[in-house]
């Protein structure tokens, strides 16, 4: 699911989509233990160049969605049948399905300016300028994190992001400290907060 969507949004320079498909993608790389490459969904090759990403039956997944894509009626009955031999029965509707529920999602957050959270924009810093990701058009909702943050995110960008998207345990540090810190928002709220008085 997540590499049919990733192309589409990448497809529809979709900021917001293209950035959290690529992170639940590399998540879930991670947890399974396998070796996923991204560029290959990131840049578009001719459909007739091999694919080498590390998902089963990529390539003809990809060939497919970016027939549908380009609206190619050719193309797609040829890459349909090659995916057919591949996929299980119901394999296409469901490959057909992703694509139309992307390209509305997609459309959704162009047109509504969806923008990152703090810590969807931290974390993805690196895929982010990896791929060129703030050219996109709907990148302009989710403001560029500072210099110091930026900084930060090169020196010890692995740990951080480990911290706080891999890990468990951590969830009262990080919102209460760790990302106020470093998105630079303020936590003397925080620290000052004090116990209501309760009521005799």
């Amino acid at each position: 699911m997540e590499l049919i969507a990733l192309r589409v949004s990448v497809h529809n320079r979709s900021f917001y989509c293209t950035v959290i498909h690529g992170l639940f993608l590399k998540v879930s790389a991670k947890v399974i233990k396998y070796s996923v490459v991204l560029e290959d969904i990131f840049i578009n090759k001719p459909l007739s160049q091999s694919m080498h990403i590390g998902i089963a039956f990529s390539k003809e997944i990809l060939n497919f969605t970016d027939a549908v894509l380009i609206g190619d009626n050719n193309e797609i009955k040829r890459t349909r049948e090659v995916l057919e031999e591949v996929l299980p029965i119901g394999g296409i509707t469901d490959a057909a399905a992703i694509i139309g529920r992307a390209q509305s999602q997609n459309r959704i957050a162009n047109f509504t300016g969806i923008k990152l959270d703090n810590k969807e924009n931290l974390i993805s810093l690196g895929l982010q300028h990896k791929y060129k990701l703030r050219h996109y058009p709907s990148a302009c909702s989710t403001p560029i994190p500072n210099l110091i943050v930026r900084t930060l995110m090169k020196i010890a960008g692995r740990f951080i992001v480990d911290l706080l998207f891999y890990r468990d345990g951590f969830d009262a540090f990080k919102g209460a400290v760790l990302i106020p810190v470093i998105t630079g928002k303020s936590i003397r709220g925080f620290l000052k907060r004090k116990e209501p008085k309760s009521q005799e």
